[in-house]
C-alpha cells in the first residue's frame, strides 16, 4: 500500500492491514456502515447533536434538558454515559411544529421509558 493510496477511518487514521495481509475497511466491519468523507458531514449535516448543543438551539439550560431526557420526556440516545440527541429527532420535531402551526410535545419523540432496555 503507497502513501498516496491509504485510506483513513473516521478519525484521519491510516487503515491498518490485518494478519490476513488485507485492508480493514469500516464497510467489513458492518454492512451498514458506510465511509464518511469531511464534504459528506458539512453537505447533509450532523446526525447527532450534544445535549448541550440542543439545549442552546432550544434557548434552554442543558440541565433542563437532560432532567427532560432522563425522566423520558425528550428523544437521546445514551452511549456509556454520554447522551447524544438524534438530529433527525430535532428536525422532524421542528417541521411538525411548523406544518401544523401548533404545539409539538417532544414526548411524542422519545421511546417509552425502558422500553429499549435489554
Amino acid at each position: 500500500m503507497s502513501a498516496g493510496n491509504r485510506e483513513s477511518d473516521l478519525h484521519g487514521h491510516a487503515a491498518r492491514a490485518s494478519s490476513t495481509g488485507r485492508e480493514n475497511d469500516m464497510s467489513q466491519v458492518h454492512p451498514m456502515v458506510q465511509p464518511v468523507g469531511p464534504q459528506s458531514i458539512s453537505e447533509s449535516g450532523p446526525r447527532f447533536y450534544s445535549v448541550g448543543q440542543v439545549a442552546r438551539m432550544l434557548g434552554m439550560s442543558a440541565m433542563t434538558l437532560y432532567r427532560a431526557i432522563n425522566a423520558g420526556d425528550f428523544p437521546a440516545i445514551r452511549i456509556r454515559g454520554r447522551l447524544i440527541v438524534p438530529a433527525r429527532a430535532v428536525d422532524e420535531m421542528v417541521e411538525t411544529a411548523i406544518s401544523t402551526q401548533s404545539v409539538v410535545d417532544a414526548a411524542g419523540w422519545a421511546p417509552e421509558k425502558n422500553a429499549g432496555r435489554r
